[in-house]
């Protein structure tokens, strides 16, 4: 009966898309900090969200510059990403990075020059995830969306991701994340309740603005976002 009523609500209502993500070049996003930066592995809501919004709500004007993004505007864009979870993916090298030079990206004689007789070095390990690894996530929407073939992602938006949409199934699990429900919808109430109903405790806190709740069903989406795009 639970099947029932989640699969009416997602028929008579919102549009959930099911994503493959295949990264085309070496993401950075350095979320979790060891002796240097290293990226998590997955892609975060709030960051794929951002990078879909020129094609799904574009704005009539250039976002603004800001030193802290509006998270709270997202919920008026119509549409939302999940996490993205890993399907297949693997870390890069570890690299090292000198921060009080920019070296990155080209071969810069002077500073490393300037590198070698600095007596301050800043020197830290980087580490991101490589090329051709995939992610799933799931996009919700008030409307039929056309879903673009490529994103950018990354520090710098320098990351080229490939979109591709796959059939959806209840097997799967989703990953959900605790700041936006707190901060963007303000349901996180809500979210804790039916964790607590359906008996899923699978947690993890990386950074402030990502806090992981693992576990989740598609069948879950519907509930969870009602509110926001019935």
């Amino acid at each position: 009966m639970a099947d029932l009523y989640y699969s009416n609500i997602e028929l008579n209502t919102m549009k959930i898309y099911k994503l493959r993500l295949t990264l085309l070049n070496h993401l950075f996003y350095f979320t979790e900090m060891t002796n240097g930066s290293r990226t998590g592995n997955f892609i975060g809501d709030l960051a794929l969200t951002y990078a879909f919004r020129p094609y799904l709500a574009p704005a009539n004007k250039p976002i603004p510059f800001r030193d802290k993004p509006e998270y709270e505007e997202i919920k008026d864009w119509g549409y939302y990403c999940t996490m993205a979870m890993p399907e297949r993916s693997q870390p890069t090298n570890v690299y090292t990075k000198n921060t009080l030079f920019n070296t990155d990206g080209f071969f810069d004689t002077k500073s490393l020059e300037d590198t070698a007789k600095s007596p301050f070095k800043n020197l830290v390990h980087v580490q991101g995830v490589e090329a051709q690894s995939t992610f799933l996530c799931y996009l919700v929407s008030k409307n039929d969306l056309d879903i673009p073939p490529t994103i950018r992602v990354g520090n710098g938006r320098e990351t080229l991701v490939a979109v591709e949409e796959i059939e959806t199934s209840e097997q799967g699990d989703l990953w959900l994340n605790a700041y936006t429900h707190k901060i963007v919808f303000d349901n996180l109430e809500e979210v804790a309740d039916l964790m607590a109903e359906e008996q899923i405790h699978d947690r993890e806190y990386v950074l402030e603005n990502y806090i992981l709740l693992k576990g989740f069903k598609k069948k879950h989406l519907p509930t969870i976002f009602n509110q926001t795009f019935n």
